[in-house]
This record gives structure tokens, C-alpha cells and sequence, in this order.
């Protein structure tokens, strides 16, 4: 077996606060990281693996962050066609997200907010309410959009989310 060791670009972060997930899309450009900040922010890969890249200013480092969860976001997990990227949070939801099509409206930066523009837009398109307690854990069936989650509540959902992959549902 061949261990491989990874280093947090210092250049990934939630405001140094934790990091409690992290997930790579399936085509492996990006990745999605979990916060106690309440966000959830996307990242280019290609500055991770290529030292040209990430020397490169002009490079995009992050590209956008997913702000609509009131409480610490546990995990985040990518659908297994890419379209969706699901959270769960101490809130007790859990949120799809989907990048905005050409002309919708995506989610901007917070009133006040510092943070640069977003390279990429991405909206909140089904919230999804049931859980008691913190939702710790998703994972998405393997075809399909079809979503498990978790919760200290000692449940588990499962969730049919077919529509919010075209843009329905709403949240």
C-alpha cells in the first residue's frame, strides 16, 4: 500500500476556524470544504496539484462561497454526476446547491462582507427540513439523486432530490 501525504495549502481556510469537511468533485477540478464559520466554500484543484498554478496570481484559488446555513456545516458531499453538492449542518438541514445557469441569480457576498467577488455562482436550490438534532453525515446513492442523511436526532433520511439537479424545488 502506498501512503500519500497531503498539506493544506495555507491559502484554504474558513477564517481559521475548523474545517470539518472536505470532498473532491467527481471530475476533480474543485473541491468543497465544510465550516464552523457557517459557510461552505468551493476551491479550484488545479492550484492544489500544479506549483505553476498556484504561483500564478491571476490563477482562481476560490470560487465562491455558499453562505445560507445558521449554524456549524458538518459535511458536504458532491453527487455522484457532479450537479449537486449537498450540506448538512448543526441547523438541522440540509441544503442542495447547484451552480447558477447563464442569467439566474446566484448567491453574492454578505452585506459588508470583504470577500472578493465569486469566480463562480451557486444557489441554494432544495432545503431540506425533518432532522431534530445536528446533521452529521450524507452520503448520495451511487445513481440517481437520491441523498441519506444523518442526524443526533438518531435518525436517517433518505431523500429523493431529482428535481433540485434541474433547478427545482426551491429554498
Amino acid at each position: 500500500a502506498t501512503m500519500v501525504k497531503i498539506l493544506k495549502p495555507a491559502w484554504v481556510g474558513h477564517d481559521s476556524q475548523p474545517i470539518f469537511s472536505i470532498h473532491v468533485h467527481p471530475d476533480g477540478s474543485r473541491f468543497a470544504t465544510a465550516g464552523q464559520d457557517h459557510l461552505i466554500k468551493l476551491w479550484a484543484m488545479r492550484p492544489v496539484v500544479d506549483r505553476a498554478a498556484e504561483a500564478d496570481e491571476a490563477e482562481p484559488r476560490l470560487l465562491a462561497t455558499l453562505d445560507g446555513h445558521h449554524g456549524a456545516v458538518n459535511c458536504v458531499r458532491w453527487s455522484a454526476d457532479g450537479l449537486l453538492l449537498a450540506s448538512g449542518s448543526d441547523d438541522h438541514l440540509v441544503m442542495l446547491w447547484r451552480q447558477a445557469a447563464a442569467g439566474e441569480a446566484g448567491a453574492s457576498a454578505p452585506f459588508g462582507s470583504r470577500a472578493p467577488p465569486s469566480a463562480e455562482r451557486w444557489r441554494c436550490v432544495l432545503t431540506l427540513t425533518g432532522h431534530a438534532g445536528d446533521v452529521v453525515d450524507l452520503a448520495w446513492a451511487p445513481a440517481g439523486h437520491r441523498l441519506a442523511s444523518v442526524s443526533l436526532d438518531n435518525t436517517v433520511r433518505v431523500w429523493e432530490a431529482a428535481g433540485a439537479a434541474a433547478g427545482g424545488g426551491g429554498a
